[in-house]
């Protein structure tokens, strides 16, 4: 099991006890062959824990994934990797005025603002997550996925 799973599984886990009534388990995760198919011949490469990701869990049902740091729950969601993709091409068709080697890949939306990362032509393995309104090129909020993980652990005290 990877880092990322553990943390989404200790997350999932803080859910299940803690927020019962309004958690609701993730779509199953997709095999590499279901990612790779689903890209097909895209020229942007997943980072490592954006595979690891979607290998754990393929979007949220409704709304609820992860916990605000104080355990309450917004009208958030999960993107599965097909609606991310769909909705990237909107993010990058009005937003994107970076350089067209980078692709903006949303991957939560929460009450307005929206959880992204930066995609690349050559494989990464950390995703730098940006969180905002709109999917404008600012500070990142994490320098990564774990990280992003790690302080939502943190901020909820689980062991």
């Amino acid at each position: 099991m990877t880092n990322i799973a553990e943390m989404l599984n200790k997350i999932e886990q803080w859910c299940n006890t803690n927020r019962k009534d309004q958690y609701e388990p993730m779509k199953p995760g997709l095999t590499k062959a279901e990612i790779d198919s689903i890209l097909g011949e895209w020229e942007f490469q997943l980072p490592q824990e954006i595979l690891e990701l979607y290998q754990w869990g393929n979007g949220s049902k409704h709304h609820s994934f992860l916990p605000y740091p104080n355990g309450d729950y917004g009208f958030q969601g999960f993107y599965s990797l097909r609606n991310a993709l769909r909705e990237a091409e909107d993010f990058n068709k009005y937003f994107n005025d970076i350089k067209k080697e980078e692709y903006i890949l949303p991957l939560f939306s929460e009450e307005g603002a929206y959880t992204w990362t930066i995609l690349k032509k050559e494989p990464t393995d950390l995703a730098t997550m940006y969180y905002d309104e709109e999917p404008v090129m600012h500070s990142p909020e994490y320098p990564s996925l774990t990280a992003m993980l790690e302080n939502i652990i943190r901020e909820l005290k689980i062991n």
